[in-house]
């Protein structure tokens, strides 16, 4: 299932599903990953993002694996970066692809996201440490930052955490993210957005 336009995702907009998450219809996930990041040239982790981009944000292949691939060393806490003119939103999300699906994604990820924002929105910090392709798609995130949606995400095929949960409601809560929507979906969250 594909979120909707102007909406981040979200537990209200999930569809209820009868059956509750499991190890099959992760494993089809997982296959589906391991597929993409083949295909991309790319490692499970970083196609994991590309995955979800493509499944349930809409994002084209070409496109969500090319963000995909800016996750590298010196990336600021960005596992994928993409500008959908398309949909007239920016994507940031921070990946969680564990080996043990009970292990929930530790709440460093979701910090990483928030100094992500930082240097999303100082470029040169990317140049000066030898990235100018992530510069080059941060400067094009800002200059669409106030005229496109900002989705903000962390994502994981790993259990529920509760911290980072709590962590979330703290955000949004806040002004200091304003323009930002955030959003944390764990494995059980993705499965019921995803048509299996």
């Amino acid at each position: 299932m594909n979120a909707q336009k102007g909406q981040s995702p979200t537990s209200s907009e999930m569809p209820i599903k009868a059956a509750s998450p499991n190890n099959g219809e992760l494993s089809e996930i997982k296959t589906s990953v391991a597929e993409l990041a083949k295909r991309g040239g790319i490692t499970n982790e970083r196609a994991f993002a590309a995955w979800y981009a493509m499944n349930l944000l809409s994002v084209d292949e070409d496109a969500a694996l090319e963000a995909a691939a800016l996750d590298n060393a010196e990336d600021n806490g960005i596992d994928f970066l993409h500008v959908d003119h398309t949909n007239e939103r920016i994507i940031l999300l921070q990946g969680h692809f564990p080996a043990n699906p009970a292990k929930a994604a530790p709440k460093s990820k979701f910090d990483a996201l928030l100094s992500a924002i930082a240097s999303l929105e100082s470029p040169e910090v990317f140049e000066k440490a030898g990235r100018p392709d992530l510069a080059a798609v941060a400067r094009e995130s800002l200059e669409y930052k106030s005229s496109y949606e900002c989705l903000v995400g962390l994502i994981s095929l790993g259990s529920v955490s509760d911290q980072i949960r709590r962590s979330l409601t703290a955000i949004k809560a806040s002004d200091r993210f304003k323009g930002y929507e955030f959003f944390y979906e764990s494995a059980k969250d993705i499965l019921l957005r995803w048509d299996v």
